[in-house]
């Protein structure tokens, strides 16, 4: 297994339901063209000796993830998954579990964060965040000063990525790790003022402990194969408004 050494991440996908139906989702794309893939609760103990196979390989993995559809919806699931996977590969490590999220069904599930709380990093999407509370005429939260900067990708740039290295014939690629990003940042304010308009409403909260003040994806060794970023977060937002 050359090359999973290298590997920093292993992410693992629960199923397709969800309760938004947000426009840049790659759900739409899963269903058409992979099938759906729903996991199976029968199905947690293949995923559990995907990993066993696997771990013994992987030195400098520091993330193990759940993404969907809403990771929230499978939550029996994914508390299973955790079970099998904490005592082998989290506990007494660096390690983390993933959640990525739409966050609005974090508050309903108190036992779950109670238990794997301090295992667990979460990834919330900004710009739905900001869209739903500017058409719903409730301010923008801003955290800090909003002047931290970010690189805002579209999801069907990361699944291009994906598919561009996955049909790869170079095959000193594998294990590799590739950048995928838009190569420009922009600060937080700057998306509350592409999607507030001339008269954006937003209030501030208090800055996050350890939140990165600036980033922007280095995207030069993806390029080097022929991939490129195609979609830019200004025009984005104004095809899907605000």
């Amino acid at each position: 297994m050359d090359g999973l050494d290298k590997l920093k991440h292993i992410s693992v996908y629960l199923g397709n339901t969800c309760n938004f139906d947000c426009s840049y989702c790659d759900r739409e794309y899963i269903a058409k063209d992979v099938g759906g893939q729903t996991l199976k609760h029968a199905w947690v103990d293949l995923v559990v000796d995907f990993f066993d196979k696997t771990m013994p390989h992987c030195k400098g993995l520091d993330i193990i993830s759940v993404h969907g559809g809403e990771p929230f919806l499978f939550i029996s699931r994914m508390d299973d998954l955790f079970t099998k996977l904490f005592d082998k590969y989290i506990k007494n490590t660096d390690r983390k579990f993933c959640i990525t999220t739409n966050g609005s069904l974090i508050a309903e599930n108190k036992e779950f964060l109670k238990k794997w709380g301090p295992y667990i990093k979460f990834t919330i999407s900004y710009d739905f965040a900001f869209q739903k509370q500017n058409r719903e005429g409730n301010p923008m939260t801003v955290v800090g000063d909003g002047l931290q900067t970010r690189d805002f990708t579209h999801v069907s740039d990361v699944v291009s990525a994906n598919i561009t290295m996955a049909l790869c014939e170079d095959k000193a690629v594998c294990g590799e790790l590739f950048n995928v990003g838009s190569g420009t940042s922009f600060a937080v304010l700057d998306l509350v003022n592409m999607i507030g308009g001339e008269d954006p409403y937003y209030t501030f909260m208090p800055e996050r402990l350890g939140e990165a003040r600036f980033t922007q994806a280095n995207i030069e060794k993806i390029k080097s194969f022929g991939w490129k970023p195609k979609v830019k977060l200004e025009n984005w937002l104004k095809e899907v408004g605000s």
